[in-house]
């Protein structure tokens, strides 16, 4: 076996499960929040990059909901909440029956402190998909966080109808 191959086999090990001296972490839990670091900005590359196609697309062709509503939900990925508020209010401008627009904007908008906004979304999202248990659960939830105890069950208990096992947990629960 040459020098080299012996080099190599000897440091494959630290490449592959991680090393304090290639890590500069001593203690195992830090090498880990480390390497989940550096798989968190090659994530944040790759939609930031995703992000900048979309733009792309969006200029050459300024009607394209669908391009705006996947822009937004990359944003929002990216806690751009205001960025993802804009491209779903653009999307609804032009396709405004869309209810994953108003969906991903109630989602944006609660994380803003928005609950009213929020609930005004669902509410529109649900007289476009009035069968859709994912937002009479949301607006349970947004409804609770707003001392609406009785329009939180109300929605809780029809998402349940349609099927949701979490909103029928919360029904038991809280009503």
């Amino acid at each position: 076996m040459s020098c080299r191959t012996i080099i190599i086999a000897a440091t494959l090990p630290a490449f592959i499960f991680g090393s304090s001296l290639i890590s500069g972490c001593s203690n195992p839990s830090e090498r880990i929040d480390y390497y989940d670091f550096m798989n968190q900005s090659q994530l944040e590359k790759e939609v930031l990059s995703e992000i900048d196609d979309l733009s792309k697309e969006i200029e050459n062709d300024l009607e394209n909901a669908d391009a705006y509503i996947k822009r937004a939900d990359l944003k929002l990925r990216m806690r751009d909440f205001t960025g993802a508020i804009a491209d779903y209010t653009k999307a609804l401008k032009i396709k405004p029956q869309n209810v994953d627009a108003y969906s991903g904007r109630s989602r944006a908008k609660d994380e803003l402190g928005d609950s009213k906004g929020a609930i005004a979304d669902l509410d529109q999202a649900i007289v476009n998909d009035p069968h859709n248990e994912l937002h009479y659960s949301l607006r349970g939830q947004y409804k609770k966080l707003l001392g609406n105890q009785e329009g939180a069950c109300a929605d809780w208990t029809m998402a349940a109808e349609y099927g949701s096992d979490y909103a029928a947990k919360m029904v038991n629960d809280q009503c």
